[in-house]
């Protein structure tokens, strides 16, 4: 049984706590933490919940698993089993120990593709798995929206479905067998059984179960819903779909961790869809949208999905899902329908056609066919933003979970919404409402403020009063996400007594000591309990960063609702999270702490250490800024968050000696040749282990003449269109050539270039938290460069990182210290450009790149620089390079290499830095060809190529220099 310190879910005394915790860690081979900053970090999922837990452990394997539950069995400490911690109901988070089956059980075990089926642990992510898949034309059927992070243990867990659910059913519907540790460690195979004839020495479990099936087999055909989609309760229909057995997995699913911890997962593999295609049907109302779905239904289409108008709005302004928007205009309400075909031509047969039928029955309804997979994919990546989208308002005023994902008879829908919209009215309440349409299945999202008790009891007497409508129509509180701490008190009223009566027997019958994820499914804890704490004091500092933009610092934090697309393998977020597979190094768990800090610790101790902890393996790419839904700005915040401390404690020498870069270049260029030849010498080396600098990395030698030397003796060309090249910190002293070739390259196709005296964009400032020195940068380079802009000349950069300061942190900087400048700053931000983007905007006005042929095709792959990924996007240099009719360009996974600048150098952080680059970009650069060129702009991204491959990269300026 639970303890009751436990039970009651106090922070009482930690006694009992710590006697578990040190048997834990005698009996297991895998990782124990229950330090605060840790339990912090588990302390919350993507829900609006928070709990801490006593203690995370990270098992290697499953006998880890077993020695846990004995321990926790002595100690009577509530075990929650947790995955990627997607999910919105709180159903991983709990007062006990919380078990990350992520970090390790994440293998593909076994494919059988003549029987259908793969063999996974529970912590191998949907996408991994249907990638491993892809070669054999299969996947997992349930294909969930935060597939990229999803595991699959995780989504048997709340009974994932997603959007192609129409043709391939839930997880229920998918799982044969689980290989199962119950409450007292017992291993099962969960899978079909035969009943009522139990087979010989079959466990003591499957006859509890059988007779919770002979007990309440009338009520389970008379009162059980019959829908789609259902995630709420346990799945009781398992026990009576078939006369002769019990199928145990299929009850196993939505379980929510309460029933057992699974350890290995047999499931269904299906046929991938070949060919696909889509109508976009769009609507001036919701109502219209949710009356045509039953018409829509009888074409059979595969997926049937809804986005409304704030998802559509909220993803114009994203610069991640523009290509979809074109595509759609102004409506209130959009039904993505898709249809497939084995045959290409017939599958645009059949959507012409039904496209036709559709718009003869449905009246003032834009109906478009869509037929580039491309923008398939860029619809079907809105709808699955939708949540983040929603939630990236910038204000406390939310769009919060509580009647997420209610499930209804599709034919039921408009009668629904109908009455559901006059409760909202009633309540004076406007929601985002999207989901699967097709299933019955709406995500709704009211925006609730939930700092204020009335607006908690506001959301309290909704959940209530959408219960009466939800049963009035036949449907349930879940269809996919489950009941977590959320929706299971709604049980017992939503199913009647009779069929809760029944869950209550099947959890007694799998952890009669209630041991595993207590108060899900079954219980009576008040939704209301446990809610996230949001910050009700002032902040203990004065932000030096203008953050109204983010509705200020504590919200630029809050902005972080938890969804985990930080735990994503593609892209550039979150490249140290890539490398260690560790939760406590996302975007997530930073926010999580800083949430804590400036919370002023309440219920949690967070020391300054701990928010410089957690914030030190931050590589400051802005990855978030662009990939997360709410675009959380985790290197703003970190810059701030040291400027914070360096005002308290001062600045040490390293950040001192890498924050002024520019000076220390200076200083070196002077002394030339001196430090060509002290490099590799003991000086060096002490000199580098006196600054905590690694070893293995050499330090940058400066150019024998700074670029303002050698560019003094270009004469401008007077007729010529004037265009100012943006002189950086390593362009001056580093790597002039490169500017040189940019200069000459600019000239050749008709432009005047000028170059202002040297003045540092104060990015290496920035990156220290040196934001007091930033700013007198800024100042002075905006005073210098403002006379330009104010004519419209633009400014083009070399250096991405420094150029596109010039556009982010440098205006936030100036609007707070000095507002009377914040014009001119905004008319600096305004003309400065990439390279690349002053070329792609010279091609889109019909210039053309003039270049000599060589004799044979040029291979080129490009990697662009972190800062360039978040802010232009690869377009530009794409657009130029393909512009060139002699290059071949192939293009490097998008990705961090690991160096960000001085963080590459730093002795602690070489080895990581290192793991960083050889995720992505190393291993690619091996793979290129060696007669090829390797482009890639930044300065730090060059050094870590030519560290990690003894291969020279180029700047875009010096390639297309070289064949002017």
């Amino acid at each position: 049984m639970i303890s009751p310190f436990f039970a009651s879910g106090g922070r009482g005394s930690k006694i009992g706590s710590q006697d578990f915790i040190h048997d834990l860690k005698n009996a297991v081979a895998g990782l124990v933490k229950s330090d605060a900053a840790t339990r912090i970090v588990y302390s919350q999922d993507a829900s609006i919940f928070e709990i801490e837990p006593i203690a995370v452990f990270q098992p290697i394997h499953s006998e880890d698993i077993k020695a846990a539950l004995k321990v926790a069995k002595e100690h009577g400490v509530p075990i929650i089993a947790r995955g990627a911690a997607t999910g919105i109901t709180g159903g991983c988070l709990g007062r006990g120990l919380v078990i990350d089956l992520t970090r390790h059980l994440n293998r593909i075990l076994d494919v059988n593709c003549e029987e259908g089926y793969a063999i996974v642990e529970p912590g191998v992510i949907q996408d991994d798995l249907n990638k491993h898949l892809e070669p054999f034309g299969l996947r997992l059927g349930p294909e969930t929206s935060t597939g990229n992070r999803a595991t699959v243990g995780g989504m048997l867990a709340n009974n994932a479905a997603g959007s192609e659910s129409l043709r391939f059913g839930c997880m229920a519907d998918h799982i044969l067998e689980v290989e199962t540790l119950l409450a007292d460690a017992t291993s099962i195979v969960l899978k079909q059984m035969p009943y009522p004839s139990l087979p010989e020495h079959s466990p003591p479990l499957l006859s509890k179960i059988a007779k919770v099936r002979s007990s309440y087999e009338a009520d389970i055909h008379s009162s059980y819903p019959k829908l789609p989609r259902i995630s709420s309760g346990y799945r009781l229909d398992a026990l009576t779909d078939s006369l002769d057995s019990i199928n145990l997995a299929k009850l196993f699913a939505g379980s929510e961790g309460t029933l057992g911890i699974a350890t290995k997962l047999k499931v269904k593999v299906v046929p991938r869809i070949k060919n696909k295609a889509m109508i976009l049907a769009e609507f001036t109302t919701l109502k219209q949208a949710m009356k045509a779905v039953p018409l829509i239904l009888k074409d059979a289409p595969f997926s049937l999905e809804l986005i409304d108008d704030k998802i559509i709005d909220s993803a114009k302004k994203s610069r991640y899902l523009k290509r979809a928007m074109p595509l759609i205009s102004n409506p209130k309400a959009v039904l993505a329908i898709q249809f497939d075909h084995e045959d290409p031509d017939l599958l645009r047969e059949l959507i012409e056609e039904v496209a036709y039928r559709l718009r003869i029955s449905l009246d003032d309804t834009h109906l478009s066919t869509v037929y580039d997979p491309r923008d398939i994919q860029a619809v079907l990546d809105t709808r699955k933003a939708g949540l983040g989208l929603l939630l990236s308002k910038r204000d406390y005023s939310r769009a919060v979970a509580f009647i997420e994902d209610l499930s209804v008879p599709p034919a039921k829908l408009p009668g629904f919404i109908e009455d559901f919209l006059n409760l909202m009215s009633s309540h004076n309440k406007d929601a985002g409402i999207y989901g699967h349409a097709g299933a019955g299945c709406l995500h709704i999202r009211p925006y609730v403020d939930l700092r204020h008790k009335t607006e908690r009891m506001t959301m309290f007497k909704m959940m209530e009063e959408t219960l009466q409508l939800i049963k009035r129509h036949g449907g349930v509180l879940s269809g996919e996400h489950g009941d977590g701490l959320i929706r299971t008190s709604f049980n017992k009223e939503l199913f009647g007594k009779q069929i809760y009566q029944a869950f209550v027997e099947v959890k007694k019958a799998f952890d009669p000591g209630n041991i595993l994820n207590p108060g899900k499914v079954v219980g009576d804890l008040s939704p209301l309990e446990h809610l996230r704490r949001y910050p009700d004091q002032d902040l203990p500092f004065e932000p030096f960063f203008d953050f109204s933009k983010e509705g200020g610092f504590d919200l630029s934090i809050d902005l972080c609702n938890g969804n985990g697309l930080c735990r994503k393998k593609e892209g550039v977020m979150c490249p140290s999270f890539q490398a260690t597979r560790d939760e406590y190094d996302t975007t997530r768990a930073r926010a999580e702490i800083l949430r804590a800090w400036i919370s002023g610790g309440k219920g949690f101790k967070v020391s300054d250490e701990d928010v410089l902890q957690v914030l030190d393996l931050c590589l400051m790419c802005k990855g978030c800024k662009k990939e997360c839904p709410s675009q959380v700005d985790m290197a703003k915040i970190k810059a701030e968050v040291l400027y914070q401390n360096q005002h308290k404690m001062g600045t040490g020498i390293r950040s001192f000696l890498f924050g002024h870069m520019g000076l220390f270049l200076y200083g070196a260029s002077m002394l030339w040749p001196l430090p060509q030849l002290l490099q590799g010498s003991s000086l060096e080396r002490r000199f580098k282990k006196m600054m905590g600098i690694a070893e293995e990395r050499s330090l940058p030698l400066p150019a024998l003449r700074p670029f303002t030397e050698l560019f003094r003796a270009k004469k401008p060309r007077g007729d010529a269109a004037k265009v100012i090249l943006f002189n950086d910190t390593f362009n001056q002293y580093l790597s002039p050539h490169i500017g040189l070739k940019a200069a000459s390259f600019l000239e050749a196709h008709g432009f005047s270039v000028v170059s202002p005296p040297y003045r540092c964009c104060g990015r290496t400032f920035i990156s220290k938290g040196m934001l007091n020195e930033a700013l007198g940068t800024a100042i002075r380079l905006v005073k210098t460069f403002y006379p330009y802009a104010q004519k419209g000349i633009p400014i083009i950069g070399i250096e991405p990182s420094c150029i596109l300061t010039l556009r982010d942190e440098i205006p936030s900087l100036i609007q707070k210290q000095r507002p009377d400048l914040s014009p001119e700053a905004a008319a600096v931000a305004k003309a400065a450009m990439t390279f690349e983007e002053f070329l792609y905007g010279y091609l889109k006005e019909g210039g053309t790149i003039l270049c000599k042929e060589p004799e044979k095709e040029v291979d080129v792959l490009l990697h662009t620089h972190c800062h360039d990924t978040a802010e232009t996007g690869r377009e530009p240099a794409r657009s130029i390079l393909k512009a060139v009719p002699f290059i071949k360009v192939q293009e490097a996974e998008e990705g961090c290499c690991g160096m960000a600048g001085s963080f590459g150098y730093e002795e602690e952080h070489f080895d990581l830095s290192m793991k960083i680059g050889e995720l992505k970009l190393l291993p690619a650069v091996r793979r290129f060809t060696d007669s090829g060129v390797v482009v890639s702009n930044g300065t730090s991204c060059r050094s870590q190529i030519q560290f990690g491959t003894k291969k020279e990269a180029l700047h875009m300026a010096e390639l297309l220099h070289r064949y002017l």
